[in-house]
């Protein structure tokens, strides 16, 4: 299984994308053996959290009908923005580079802590919710801070 259908094989991989990818298998990534990663960032704890919680949070954004747009946009806006920013800050070549978009997604981190503030304390969230947010982005954070700290 690759990401909740079948893998076709390698070869078929090649040809449907029109290029040749390098492709990459880690065995001890927990999610099951010969399980395939196509890009660096995937293999990063703190891309595979924040794209978790980023996904929980877009599932919410589109169910609450009630929110007000701008609060919903600019809450999709900074969610979307942790995991594009690691995906970018992984795919550049110099450190300081790196370390920009690592800064960049830890203030999209920070701007959702905001928002989820906002939208408990207008009784949008149930605490379960807030802490289920709160908790997770705070985790993010600080592997992003240690991420930028140990960029190399």
């Amino acid at each position: 299984m690759y990401r909740g259908f079948e893998s076709p094989p390698l070869r078929e991989l090649s040809v449907s994308l029109g290029v040749s990818v390098s492709v990459r298998k880690f065995w001890d990534c927990g999610l099951g053996e010969g399980f395939i990663w196509m890009f660096d960032f995937e293999r990063l704890e703190v891309y595979r959290k924040a794209h978790a919680l980023t996904v929980s949070m877009l599932r919410l954004l589109y169910v609450e009908k009630d929110l007000d747009p701008y609060m919903k946009d600019q809450l999709k806006r900074a969610s979307l923005g942790v995991v594009l920013n690691i995906a970018e800050g992984v795919g550049r070549v110099s450190k300081a580079d790196k370390k920009h978009f690592y800064t960049m997604a830890r203030g999209s981190v920070f701007e959702c802590i905001s928002l989820v503030k906002v939208l408990f304390d207008l009784k949008t969230l149930n605490k379960s919710q807030y802490d289920q947010f709160y908790s997770g982005y705070e985790e993010i954070s600080k592997m992003l801070l240690s991420l930028f700290r140990n960029t190399k």
